[in-house]
């Protein structure tokens, strides 16, 4: 079986991960990247510059549809949210396989993207928030599957030492993710706190926390490493999920991290709340279990280690991917097993 990935190739990145697990699985995969020859923060100005010029967009993709001429696949997974319907078109018309679009993002990335995939003809649509599964089902009429994100546990996974020893050299609260208006407000009532902000610098924002920012974008081990070694992982789900997760929520827990996540109805479904995981529902709620958990360090390991312990039996990235498979074979659009 022979797979084909277009989107962003970078470690660590979902196209990365997906492309690795398949690999590890024995599938023959590779990634395709319209972007590869440009610095990864000019590939999101690229996309701006390309919706003020539909003439620059047509160039582009045509271009990038034109190189795919003559490859051959069995599925074909896409995370090119900006690539227009109608080139879209062109692409199925060039090979037989199934094209799926995988969407891991919230609401608001489906309108940064003029919703060119919510129009798009694809095959199966992925997605992780389950409102905007329920949206394409209901409302569209899209064919969708439901599916969270998970962790790598190749690069994903605790060092080896025990977690009193990490946490010698590690901060209070640590959290990565891009830095916005509505985190940093919840950050700033932490900051009695020895606190890490790692993710995307902006530049722009205005916040006092902006002085705890680190200015590292974080990955495979070394991320790994920070989530192990810091007392809290702090996981602030945008609130554009509305029901949905993110990659975070698996990534800290199969590394080994004591994991505070902002409430989501479906984060029940994943992990057990007090016992594999913490939840909190208000800013008043998050301080007073950071004040509680500061103190109660081998109740936090023992929840960390659970958590972790769940993460390698149920969410990996194999595991996604098995059972992705397993719902193409009921599909029909393979007929192979792995």
């Amino acid at each position: 079986m022979k797979v084909l990935i277009l989107g962003f190739d970078r470690f660590d990145s979902l196209e990365w991960n997906l492309c690795d697990t398949f690999s590890r699985m024995g599938v023959e995969c590779r990634i395709i990247d319209p972007y590869r020859n440009l610095p990864f923060n000019f590939r999101f100005k690229l996309q701006t510059i390309l919706r003020f010029s539909k003439r620059m967009e047509d160039l582009f993709w045509n271009r990038f549809i034109n190189n795919l001429r003559g490859l051959k696949a069995d599925l074909i997974i896409s995370t090119l949210q900006n690539l227009p319907p109608e080139h879209l078109e062109k692409l199925k018309h060039i090979g037989l396989s199934p094209i799926i679009m995988w969407n891991p993002d919230p609401v608001y990335a489906l309108f940064a993207s003029r919703e060119y995939s919510l129009y798009g003809d694809y095959d199966l649509y992925i997605v992780e928030v389950p409102f905007i599964g329920k949206y394409l089902k209901n409302v569209l009429h899209k064919p969708v599957i439901c599916l969270p994100e998970g962790f790598n546990p190749s690069i994903h996974s605790p060092p080896n030492i025990s977690k009193a020893e990490a946490e010698k050299n590690g901060p209070d609260i640590m959290i990565a993710g891009t830095l916005y208006y509505e985190r940093a407000y919840i950050l700033e009532h932490l900051t009695d706190y020895n606190l890490n902000i790692y993710g995307i610098y902006p530049g722009w924002l205005r916040s006092p926390v902006i002085k705890y920012h680190k200015r590292r974008y974080l990955t495979g081990p070394e991320k790994a490493k920070v989530f192990f070694s810091s007392k809290i992982c702090l996981n602030t789900i945008h609130y554009a999920n509305i029901d949905g997760t993110n990659c975070r929520l698996f990534e800290i827990a199969g590394a080994g991290g004591f994991q505070i996540a902002e409430f989501r109805k479906s984060i029940p479904e994943y992990f057990i709340p007090d016992k594999e995981i913490v939840l909190y529902e208000s800013i008043d709620d998050l301080k007073e279990k950071v004040n509680f958990y500061i103190r109660h360090p081998t109740l936090r390991w023992k929840i960390a280690q659970a958590g972790r312990k769940r993460a390698l039996k149920e969410h990996t990235w194999e595991h996604r991917l098995r059972n992705l498979l397993k719902k193409l074979n009921n599909y029909g659009f393979i007929d192979e097993k792995i």
